[in-house]
């Protein structure tokens, strides 16, 4: 019997602690991703994600103070699920599907991650999972092909444009 919720507690411990670690993990690749390319525009955008998540999510922690699963308080929303799914919508937005739909999946294990370790209920991961998904295409355009960077949200024009060489024959 003791074994037996030693190795339970191991694997509560293991979910909570994936939970943790991805919901910086996944915005960090999205954003060392765009610096990685000198995507200084997408990074740019990412931030102010970033800002704007971290406000709507605080300001409701704060006025909707609803108590944990485990009694803790501060439920309501999931700010974990908030910011992976933020940085898994960034990643598809700027990097395409192919890599989008592999980062959100895996902030969709971080929503599991933290209802398994009853940190949130499932109300609040599903708040969280709209804010991360509201917050990143109101600052982050996708990235186009050719370089050009279409414009963030309140700009007439880009913050950078990126021309390849001229076609000469």
């Amino acid at each position: 019997f003791m074994f037996t919720r030693f190795a339970e507690q191991e694997r509560n411990d293991a979910i909570k602690v994936y939970g943790d670690v991805a919901q910086f993990a996944i915005p960090a690749a999205g954003l060392v991703g765009s610096l990685a390319i000198g995507d200084v525009v997408g990074a740019s955008q990412f931030a102010w994600g970033c800002i704007a998540n971290l406000g709507v999510t605080t300001a409701l922690k704060q006025s909707i103070d609803t108590t944990r699963p485990n009694g803790l308080p501060h439920s309501f929303p999931s700010g974990h699920t908030a910011f992976a799914v933020q940085g898994a919508v960034y990643i598809a937005r700027r990097f395409g599907w192919k890599l989008g739909i592999i980062a959100i999946i895996l902030a969709f294990l971080v929503g599991l991650s933290r209802i398994a370790a009853k940190m949130h209920y499932s109300g609040d991961v599903i708040a969280g999972a709209v804010i991360g998904t509201a917050c990143s295409p109101v600052f982050a355009r996708q990235r186009r092909k050719d370089g050009m960077q279409i414009p963030p949200v309140g700009q007439e024009e880009p913050l950078q444009i990126v021309c390849g060489a001229p076609n000469v024959a």
